[in-house]
């Protein structure tokens, strides 16, 4: 069956679609954004029949920022073969051990990380379709579907990252398989400089929130030096979180 008709069928009218064929074959479904997190839901469960990603790609008037890097000059089957040269350990390692200053993550101070881990809590709530300053849905959103059924693979067909302290789109796979492989993550919201990603499987052991945190800082440097501040702080933000969130400036 055509995937506009499968679209149809479950709610999502022609109106609602925006062919965008070249050069990565995409459609974007616009929806109200107060109904964004329901229509991703519905879109994710009928991966099986369209065999398409759902990435929401937040307010509609922004969504045009999120292809700006597609172009004719990339090839999501070469992204996708180049990430799985990438393992995301060494990258990591690699890149702290090219600037081990600046890749040396602020933490507390000793006396002050167990009440960190107790007072900060965690994170469960998807925030893309929210008018930040607002806090309250923006009118439109848009929702991507990608040309693939792996969350992970989603960057490659985006080809998203390669600027400032953002990854190559095939570091981004590499990471994004190797979450999800352990933790069940799948990316739900793409923006223009931000990343959330639904967990099924949370860390509930602090010693392993602290290894992922460093692992997602040297991934998202900014979350923690223009975010939590410490690396301390963002693990007690990932203990027991359904939601991660990564932000590159």
């Amino acid at each position: 069956m055509p995937l506009e008709e499968i679209l149809l069928r479950n709610g999502f009218p022609a109106s609602s679609l925006w062919t965008m064929r070249e050069p990565a074959d995409l459609l974007l479904v616009e929806v109200a954004g107060a109904e964004a997190l329901d229509a991703w839901q519905r879109l994710r469960d009928l991966v099986p029949e369209t065999r398409r990603w759902p990435i929401l790609a937040g307010d509609m008037e922004e969504v045009p920022r999120v292809f700006e890097q597609l172009g004719d000059d990339f090839d999501p089957a070469a992204t996708l073969a180049a990430s799985r040269e990438i393992d995301p350990v060494e990258w990591a390692a690699e890149l702290r051990a090219s600037d081990p200053e600046l890749y040396d993550p602020p933490r507390e101070e000793p006396a002050l990380r167990e009440r960190v881990f107790r007072e900060t809590g965690p994170r469960h709530e998807i925030m893309l379709h929210l008018d930040i300053q607002e806090g309250r849905p923006v009118e439109r959103a848009g929702i991507v579907l990608v040309p693939t059924e792996w969350s992970w693979e989603a960057p490659a067909y985006l080809n998203y990252g390669g600027w400032n302290e953002c990854p190559e789109p095939a570091v981004h796979v590499a990471f994004l398989r190797r979450w999800h492989e352990r933790y069940g993550a799948e990316v739900v919201s793409i923006g223009p400089d931000v990343m959330e990603v639904s967990v099924a499987w949370p860390v509930t052991d602090p010693g392993e929130a602290l290894a992922l945190a460093d692992e997602q800082f040297l991934y998202s440097y900014d979350i923690v030096a223009q975010g939590t501040e410490t690396l301390d702080r963002l693990a007690a933000h990932l203990l027991h979180a359904t939601v991660w969130y990564f932000w590159w400036d």
